[in-house]
Order: structure tokens, then C-alpha cells, then sequence
């Protein structure tokens, strides 16, 4: 957090942030609960064999949770090396994030504002529920959720997605060639995606990496839609055979202005390699896990709450002013 200086404004207004954080392990004593045990990491050497390490990773320093007095907000944190990760109050969303080399433990938290005239939205299009008019669709009301056995199935149990990620070599490249910063960068991320889900009782278990450390392993372009049709048969033929996975996505650093991913619809439990893509970025954590939970969204057969086959079932999220993970145009 910003230290108390000099500057303040001469108005009054503290030049210094304090919240007061309660915050818990996922579970007691399972702390490992979106880590797998033993995970992998695959790389490459400069000859371009495949390289499988299991290195130590600290599981007990993340933690999920709420800040206090505040109604319906949501903590997910990393203290693995300082703060890092997601706060969510009222309506708006904050970033957290050390600073490289403070003395003194100095933290950056900024609001992550949504840019309405962006032209970045998700690059899956096309109406995907059936072609029902939205207005003559019966919606579900309480009662009758009490009876739909869907409901029961998806809210009465916990379930478990097995989840894989990759990365490209510009994002290893932007985090300065350091395979432990992009391990943490995809733990982080995975952290407060399996937070995301949790309404939903489905916890994500990030059950292996791989990084890109000396060159793509399938052609990357300018066009995400390139990258995206490559990756989904790599996944296939090189990826499945290794370790079994529920989803893969891919972590690109390339910034492809108006598109911020792409994703196989509906194919988490019907296909041998459900993949998606996203576009990483370095220091915006909220961001990113907001990108793969969509991404991941469309896997698990969620369509855009903004479809015109689905203005009828406009998602209402306390406290988001309707702009929910699944919109087009993601804020």
C-alpha cells in the first residue's frame, strides 16, 4: 500500500489505504486444494527435448476470503511473496500487487476500471443456445429449481476440474526469462479463478504447466484465431498423451487489439481436448483470471449473457451492475 508522506493532499484526503482483511485457508488443513500434488512443470532445452521437473511450490499461502463489514465482498490472495491478487468491494474490483525491490513492503492496489468504449471482447460468436426465441423461453423460478434435477447437480455437490496450463515464449520472455515467475503468475491466476467458480461448486485443480521457454511450440501469429485452431490439435497429439486433463488453455503475450480469447464451446465432458486461449498480461491479475474463468465459461457451456438468444436470462450479480463474467464485451 502507498506509504504516508509528505505530499498529501492539502484537502484532507489520507495518502495512505488501510483494510482490514479476514481471510481463511480454502479449507483447513487442505491447502493444496487447487494444486495438485506433485504438479509438473514442462519445459524445453535449447535442443528441444522436453524437460519434466516437480518443483517445490508453497501451498499454504493463499487464501480466500472477505473484508470486513463490507456485504458480498470477496478477498483472493497470494502471500507466497508479498500481496498479490483480487479484492472485490461493492462494485468495484482492485488489483494488488507488490513492488519489486520496496525496503519497507510497499504494495500497489488500484481499481480495475471498465473501459465501455474498449473494443476488446471475446472472440467466440455466434448464437449458441437453440434457436428458441429468448421471450418465449419459460425462465426458471425458485420453485421450480427446487425440482429440475440440473440445479441439484449443480449446486448440491462440489465438483472438480482438472485444469492445465500453458504459456507461450513472449510471456516468458516478459517475465524477464524466469520460469519461476511465470510458475507463480499461473498460480496465482488459477487461485482466483477456482474462486470465481466456488459459487458455482466447482473448484479448478491446476494439475500441470507447461512453458514455452525456447520457442512456440505451434505457430503464433497476429491473428488469435490462428493460434487458437493450432493449439486445440497440439493439445491432442502432444499434450493429452502425457497427462490427463479436463481443460487446457494457453497463455499468449502478443496483444491482439479487440480479442481477448477464444474457446471451444460445450467440450469439457465431451471431447478428449477441451482448449481455450487467452490473452495474458503482465501485472493485471484481475484481469486475467477474468479472461480464463470466460474462456473457461464457454468450455462448460455458458454462452454471453448479452447474446440475443439470451436477453432473457440477463445475469444478475449482486453488487456488478449486471456486468458479470460471461458478457461479450468482458469489464
Amino acid at each position: 500500500f502507498p506509504a504516508q508522506g509528505s505530499g498529501a493532499d492539502p484537502q484532507g484526503d489520507p495518502s495512505e489505504l488501510r483494510l482490514v482483511f479476514s481471510v481463511q485457508r480454502r479449507f483447513p488443513g487442505r491447502s493444496r486444494e487447487f494444486i495438485a500434488k506433485d504438479l509438473p512443470v514442462f519445459t524445453y532445452n535449447e535442443k528441444g527435448d522436453l524437460i519434466t521437473d516437480y518443483p517445490y511450490i508453497q501451498t499454504d499461502c493463499y487464501y480466500e476470503g472477505f473484508v470486513e463489514d463490507v456485504p458480498g465482498s470477496v478477498v483472493s490472495l497470494s502471500t507466497c511473496s508479498g500481496l498479490s491478487g483480487l479484492l472485490k468491494v461493492e462494485d468495484r474490483n482492485y488489483d494488488i500487487e507488490p513492488i519489486e525491490d520496496s525496503s519497507s513492503f510497499q504494495h500497489l492496489i488500484f481499481q480495475v476500471a471498465a473501459d465501455e468504449d474498449s473494443p476488446d471482447r471475446c472472440g467466440v460468436t455466434g448464437d449458441f443456445l437453440e434457436n428458441q426465441p429468448a421471450e418465449k423461453r419459460e425462465l426458471p423460478t425458485n420453485e421450480s429449481r427446487k425440482y429440475d434435477p440440473r440445479y441439484h447437480t449443480l449446486y448440491g455437490h462440489t465438483r472438480y476440474l482438472e485444469f492445465f496450463l500453458t504459456s507461450d515464449k513472449l510471456v516468458y520472455k516478459r517475465l524477464e526469462e524466469n520460469e519461476t515467475k511465470v510458475l507463480n503468475s499461473m498460480l496465482l491466476l488459477t487461485s482466483i479463478l477456482n474462486t470465481m467458480y466456488t459459487s458455482l461448486n466447482l473448484r479448478i485443480v491446476l494439475v500441470g504447466t507447461e512453458i514455452w521457454t525456447e520457442v512456440d511450440q505451434i505457430t503464433v501469429t497476429h491473428l488469435l484465431d490462428h493460434a487458437f485452431h493450432f493449439f486445440a490439435p497440439w493439445a491432442r497429439r502432444f499434450l493429452k498423451p502425457r497427462i490427463y486433463f479436463d481443460h487446457a488453455q494457453l497463455l499468449l503475450g502478443r496483444h491482439y487489439r479487440g480479442t481477448l480469447g477464444l474457446a471451444t464451446q460445450g467440450t469439457v465432458c465431451n471431447t478428449d481436448a477441451s482448449t481455450s486461449i487467452i490473452r495474458f498480461s503482465n501485472n493485471e491479475n484481475v484481469y486475467n483470471a477474468a479472461g480464463s474463468a470466460h474462456e473457461l465459461g464457454h468450455a462448460l457451456i455458458f454462452g454471453h449473457d448479452d447474446e440475443a438468444g439470451n436477453v432473457a436470462r440477463f445475469c444478475r450479480c449482486p453488487g456488478c451492475k449486471e456486468r458479470c463474467i460471461m458478457r461479450s464485451k468482458l469489464s
